[in-house]
């Protein structure tokens, strides 16, 4: 059965645009321009127990993405629409399972025609809906054709544009792999189409620098700030790539997964030996979303 997805569209709970009780709330939330330019920001939250996890570096990471696009949006705003679905879950405890996906969105406002963006208003979307944890016990790896475009003013924050992931994660699924590593066009690895990246080499590990391009991870920060491993930012060529201990990849709601294997542009796969220390690890970081 089909899980139930909620959502509040500038902190009014709707089942769909239409049925809004506002007709201009309807009109906005078609014409928002994260649809129609991905003029905005987002994040994608785990809730475990009523509690978002990681929850203050996905505020963080919000509001530095709103500062680099100038879209205004007090933090007491947030932090109410955030309050409201967490709200909506303790009334519904018992029909809904312990662990939620919570995404939420900002953009620019809504507009008809052009990119100007003068005197408008923003909207505020959260979206609500019940999660079952995927098994990620082995993540076979491709190359992907698709590479990420060099733009220094956007790397690192949750924008709205992702057709680059898009269009490397059809690739994904039409050789029936896992997921996708996205290079720069220097041709070195930069992220997955969903995830960012770790290599284990000679008992540290090493993740690329997001400057030019890629999505800075809150689950990313997390293992940069908490590891007990050392952690430093590298480049990291594919020959380093395959070369590596062990590669492990880091998602907000997925958590860590060990990558065993990657296929290569001849078709073979190139597997890591199981690590005892990627292993550690990945069982730390994920048994402590559980817990929370």
């Amino acid at each position: 059965m089909t899980a139930t997805l909620y959502a509040w569209f500038n902190g009014e709970l709707i089942t769909s645009p239409v049925e809004s009780t506002s007709v201009a709330s309807a009109s906005d939330f078609l014409l928002d321009r994260s649809n129609t330019f991905g003029d905005g920001v987002f994040e994608t939250m785990l809730v475990t127990g009523g509690q978002v996890h990681l929850l203050d570096r996905h505020l963080h990471r919000l509001s530095v993405g709103l500062e680099r696009l100038g879209i205004e949006c007090p933090a007491e705003l947030v932090q109410a629409d955030i309050n409201k679905a967490l709200s909506h879950l303790s009334h519904n405890s018992a029909s809904d399972p312990s662990t939620h996906i919570l995404k939420f969105l900002i953009s620019r406002g809504s507009s008809v025609f052009g990119y100007g963006s003068n005197d408008l208003s923003i909207n505020r979307l959260a979206l609500l809906k019940s999660y079952l944890p995927r098994d990620a016990s082995t993540m076979q790896l491709m190359v992907c054709d698709t590479r990420l475009g060099c733009q220094p003013a956007l790397a690192g924050i949750k924008h709205c544009n992702r057709l680059e992931q898009v269009l490397a994660k059809k690739e994904v699924e039409r050789e029936g792999v896992d997921d996708g590593l996205m290079l720069d066009q220097a041709g070195n690895i930069i992220e997955t189409t969903s995830a960012n990246i770790f290599i284990l080499e000679a008992g540290q590990l090493i993740t690329p620098p997001i400057i030019d391009c890629g999505v800075a991870g809150v689950m990313r920060e997390h293992i940069m700030s908490r590891s007990d491993l050392p952690v430093s930012e590298s480049s990291i060529s594919l020959a380093r790539f395959y070369n590596c201990d062990g590669v492990i990849l880091s998602n907000s709601v997925r958590g860590l997964m060990i990558a065993n294997a990657c296929r290569m542009a001849d078709g073979s796969l190139h597997s890591w030996p199981k690590s005892d220390t990627l292993m550690a690890l990945q069982e730390s970081v994920n048994s402590s979303m559980k817990r929370q």
